[in-house]
């Protein structure tokens, strides 16, 4: 399969379509959204970002939900930059702030603990 077939709307396996189909799925099944937006986007900015996300998605937990992330907008290249300047316009964050995080809040069904490996077969002696 090409990258063109993968775009292509007549095609029978059309990516972006099927992707659009997906997310809506998921959206549309969300009981809050939530994003965390900063005035820089500096390394430092981006790591204090990431604590804060980690912060809120152990008390969802802790209180019994779930969060779902979507960084489908949030990648900075040409081709998404209108798309993603009318979804700050939508949520009101301000043209010259970088989202960082947004994702979706709610219930979910439990989830069992992935495999994990012994910490012994992470250290090397």
């Amino acid at each position: 399969m090409t990258r063109e077939q993968l775009v292509e709307s007549s095609s029978s396996f059309n990516f972006g379509r099927l992707s659009i189909e997906a997310h809506t799925g998921w959206l549309n099944s969300r009981a809050a959204f939530a994003w965390i937006t900063s005035p820089n986007n500096t390394r430092l900015d981006q790591v204090q970002v990431g604590r804060a996300y980690e912060r809120v998605n152990l008390t969802a937990t802790a209180l019994g939900l779930a969060m779902h992330p979507h960084s489908q907008l949030l990648p900075e290249y040409g081709s998404i930059i209108a798309l993603q300047q009318e979804f700050k316009n939508y949520l009101g964050i301000p043209e010259d702030h970088t989202v960082q995080m947004f994702f979706r809040l709610g219930h979910a069904d439990p989830v069992p603990p992935s495999p994990r490996r012994q910490v012994r077969g992470l250290l090397s002696t």
